[in-house]
């Protein structure tokens, strides 16, 4: 998965600690032809096109496409990525 360097999600998630569920980032791919990154902190919602790469899998345990990332691996994968955050979603993600 890319995501747009502009694009910084994490930024978007919760930091709340009893506000766990909306402290992730959500990778819907049901609609295999517009993937998108979504984050909430409960006031603002960010919902960003992806780029999926030929190795992302999102048929995992997960129903329907959808997977969550832990908002703190965006800026690991962005620091490793030269800017451009690239996730691989391997079906543990």
């Amino acid at each position: 998965m890319k995501l747009p360097k502009n694009c910084k999600l994490e930024k978007v998630t919760s930091k709340d600690k009893t506000r766990m569920g909306i402290g992730y980032v959500c990778i819907d791919g049901t609609e295999a032809d517009n993937p998108v990154a979504v984050a909430c902190d409960g006031r603002i919602l960010a919902v960003v096109p992806i780029e999926l790469g030929e190795n992302d899998d999102l048929t995992g345990d997960r129903e329907n496409g959808v997977r969550l990332i832990p908002a703190n691996a965006l800026p690991a994968a962005r620091k490793n990525g030269k800017g451009v955050a690239e996730v691989l979603l391997n079906g543990g993600a």
